[in-house]
């Protein structure tokens, strides 16, 4: 008698796709498993996609590749091979966008070993 059962085809002949993570599917490099519990754990909603965790992901490294990328520009122009937490602060004053990003916080922003990103004084002719 063979040991193959008659019940369907023998699972060594069988051939399944490997798995795939959604994090490799999107092709991006942080973890979307992990953002994904964040979000179940915090309770921020009682439902939400499955591709919201894909889209933070995604939102949240593309925002630390351009805080990298400024960053590496002022230790470049500073002669420094390494990137600082000064070289940060000063990379998001001198970025319009990134600059208004951070002063939308309350309170400003603080970089740990840099200083603050304060929000900036709100004028007469501003809404």
């Amino acid at each position: 008698m063979s040991s193959q059962n008659n019940n369907g085809p023998d699972t060594a002949t069988t051939h399944r796709k490997p798995r795939v993570s959604a994090q490799k599917r999107a092709g991006i490099h942080l973890p979307v498993t992990r953002i994904t519990r964040l979000f179940r754990e915090g309770s921020f909603a009682s439902r939400y996609s499955v591709k919201a965790s894909v889209y933070m992901a995604a939102v949240l490294e593309y925002l630390a590749s351009e805080l990298v990328d400024v960053a590496g520009c002022i230790a470049l122009d500073e002669k420094k091979v390494v990137i600082t937490p000064k070289h940060l602060l000063t990379g998001i004053q001198n970025d319009v966008a990134l600059n208004q990003l951070m002063n939308e916080a309350p309170g400003g922003t603080q970089i740990a070993g840099a200083g603050w990103v304060l929000p900036l004084p709100q004028t007469e002719d501003d809404p």
